[in-house]
C-alpha cells in the first residue's frame, strides 16, 4: 500500500462520512476551486474510483463560492478542503501518469478497509425477520470471552472503531449499527417497528445466534437502555452487563442536561407530523451551527440528521429509548451490573448513572473525575482497565 500512501487520509475520511454520504441519497459536491485546473481531472477520477469502491455516489465537483447550503454539506466540504490541498493534488496528478495507479485504486481500498480500517473484523450483512437489515461487525477470537457492545443509538462503527479495534483483539467481540438508522438498513423494509422492544429483540437474537457462550454485553449512550430492557426480558441470556454513559429517564429534569432536553424536544417534534420533521431538519442544518459543534466524531454524529426521513426514523429510535421507564427497568434486573460515567460529562447527566446505581439491585458504581462524553470513545487506559475488570467479572 505504500504506493498509495498520499490517499490514506482521504480514504479515512471517506471511511468516516460514509454512512452520512449514502444517507443523504445525493451525491456529495466538493469545491472544485480547490484545485489547479491542471489536477482536477486526476483528482477527481482518483476520488470517484475511491467513492465507487465503497459503493458511494461518485462525488461532483463545482464552484461553493457561495458556501454549503446545509450543515452535513458544510461538514463534509469543511473536512475534504482541509486535505484536497494544492501540494496534494499536485501529488496524485503526478501519481496519475501511470495509469496503473488508477487503476489499482479499487484494490488498495480493499486492502485498507481489510488491514487497516476494519483491522481483525469481519462485516456481515444480516436480514432480520421483519426485514430489517443489519450490519454486523465481528471479531473472533478461540477460547476468549463473548462481548456483545451495544452501540449508541443510530451511530455508525466509526464512532466505537477504537472500542471495536482494542476489545476484538482480546475477545470475541459482537457489534451492530441500529436497526433502520442508515438508508442501507431500511431498503425493503419502510414500515419495520422501531421501538426500544425491536432493538432490545435484535440484541438477544444477535447474542443467541452469534456467541458461543453467554456475553458479556457493553451498552453504550442509548445503547444501556437497550442492554437493561433485554437483560430484563432474558437475564439469563448474558454473563453481565456494563453500562457505559447512559442516558436515562428518570422523569426529574435535575437529571437531564441541556442537551439532553432539547434532543428531548427536537425528537417530540420530528414526530408530530412530517411538517414539524421538515421544520427540526431545517433548524438543525444550518450550515452556521457547524462552528457550534464538537469536530470529534462529527461524521458519526451527523448521520441521523442527514434527510428529514432520517431524523423522523432516528426520533423513533431515540425517542423510545429516551422515554423508557428506567427505574421500572432497572428494579427488575436479578444480574449484578456495572454502570460508568464521568463528572464532566455534560450530554448524558452523570446523576443520572448514579441514580441508576441506587435503584439497580446489585450495582457497583463508577464515576470518573472529569472526561466528556465523546472521552468514552476514545476507549482510553482507564476505560479500558474498566472494561477489563467489568468483563472479567461478569458484571
Amino acid at each position: 500500500m505504500q504506493r498509495y500512501q498520499a490517499l490514506h487520509a482521504v480514504l479515512e475520511l471517506v471511511l468516516d462520512f460514509s454512512t452520512l454520504i449514502g444517507n443523504l441519497r445525493q451525491p456529495v459536491v466538493l469545491d472544485s476551486a480547490a484545485f489547479s485546473p491542471a489536477h482536477a481531472g486526476p483528482v477527481q477520477d482518483v476520488l470517484a474510483s475511491i467513492f465507487r469502491t465503497l459503493e458511494l455516489a461518485a462525488p461532483e465537483f463545482r464552484p461553493l463560492a457561495g458556501g454549503a447550503a446545509t450543515l452535513c454539506a458544510a461538514a463534509l466540504d469543511q473536512h475534504f478542503a482541509a486535505l484536497l490541498t494544492p501540494a496534494w493534488s499536485g501529488a496524485v496528478a503526478a501519481c496519475c501518469a501511470d495509469p496503473s495507479y488508477l487503476a489499482g485504486i479499487p484494490e488498495y481500498v480493499r486492502q485498507y478497509c481489510h488491514d487497516v480500517y476494519y483491522a481483525g473484523i469481519t462485516i456481515e450483512r444480516i436480514a432480520m425477520a421483519d426485514g430489517a437489515r443489519l450490519t454486523c461487525y465481528r471479531s473472533t477470537r478461540r477460547a476468549a470471552p463473548d462481548v456483545v457492545v451495544v452501540l449508541p443509538c443510530a451511530m455508525p462503527y466509526p464512532m466505537a472503531r477504537a472500542w471495536l479495534s482494542h476489545l476484538g483483539g482480546r475477545y470475541n467481540v459482537l457489534a451492530w449499527e441500529t436497526r433502520g438508522a442508515s438508508e442501507a438498513s431500511q431498503r425493503g423494509a419502510a414500515t419495520m417497528a422501531l421501538g426500544l422492544a425491536e432493538q432490545a429483540d435484535d440484541l438477544l437474537y444477535m447474542a443467541r445466534h452469534y456467541c458461543g457462550s453467554r456475553p458479556h454485553v457493553m451498552g453504550i449512550c442509548g445503547g444501556a437502555v437497550v442492554a437493561m430492557e433485554a437483560a430484563r426480558r432474558q437475564p439469563d441470556a448474558f454473563a453481565g452487563l456494563s453500562l457505559w454513559h447512559g442516558d436515562y429517564n428518570f422523569g426529574a429534569d435535575a437529571l437531564q442536561t441541556p442537551y439532553q432536553e432539547n434532543l428531548r424536544w427536537m425528537l417530540d417534534t420530528a414526530l408530530a407530523g412530517r411538517d414539524s420533521a421538515e421544520g427540526v431538519h431545517g433548524l438543525f442544518n444550518d450550515p452556521g451551527m457547524l462552528k457550534n459543534l464538537n469536530p470529534r466524531h462529527l461524521p458519526s454524529v451527523l448521520c441521523p440528521y442527514a434527510t428529514v426521513d432520517s431524523l423522523h426514523r432516528y426520533a423513533l429510535l431515540n425517542g423510545s429509548v429516551m422515554a423508557a421507564d428506567v427505574a421500572g427497568i432497572a428494579r427488575q434486573l436479578p444480574m449484578a451490573v456495572s454502570v460508568i460515567s464521568s463528572t464532566g460529562d455534560q450530554t448524558a447527566h452523570p446523576d443520572g448513572s448514579r441514580r441508576l446505581a441506587e435503584v439497580l439491585p446489585d450495582c457497583k458504581l463508577y464515576m470518573e473525575p472529569g472526561g466528556d462524553h465523546l472521552s468514552l470513545f476514545d476507549a482510553h487506559a482507564r476505560y479500558r482497565e474498566i472494561a477489563a475488570l467489568c468483563i472479567g467479572s461478569g458484571f
